[in-house]
């Protein structure tokens, strides 16, 4: 791979990862509107456990994306390993990884708010 793939891969993430939190912020947004404001209960608080887990992910991945990108670090990290930056604690994974599982975590919860919304639909 070449240093202008990394790069560019890195700032698309970057991006992704913005997509993803924008996403994530309008379904809480959904959520209060349709379901109410009565959200700490049941399955629904369920939902918004899985959106804050999900948002600490996004969080993370992004400071380990930025500061291996403002560094000028050009490879990718692997277990134990840190950025060329005192402030970042080694990754337990390296970014392919964190990425997928974003992916899969965002995936599943459309997944299951799907079912949850249409189960509720069909009992009113």
């Amino acid at each position: 791979m070449t240093i202008g793939y990394i790069y560019k891969e890195r700032m698309y993430w970057v991006s992704q990862i913005q997509s993803v939190r924008n996403e994530l912020e309008r379904i809480k947004a959904e959520l209060r509107l349709n379901l109410g404001e009565d959200i700490e209960t049941g399955p629904k608080n369920k939902f918004m456990e899985d959106i804050a887990v999900l948002s600490r992910s996004l969080d993370t991945t992004e400071f380990v994306l930025l500061a291996s990108l403002n560094n000028g670090t050009t490879y990718w990290a692997g277990n134990n390993h840190t950025y060329d930056t005192p402030r970042t604690t080694p990754c337990e994974n390296d970014l392919f990884d964190r990425m997928k599982n974003i992916y899969d975590a965002h995936i599943e919860l459309h997944r299951a708010l799907a079912r949850f919304l249409s189960g509720q639909e069909v009992c009113k």
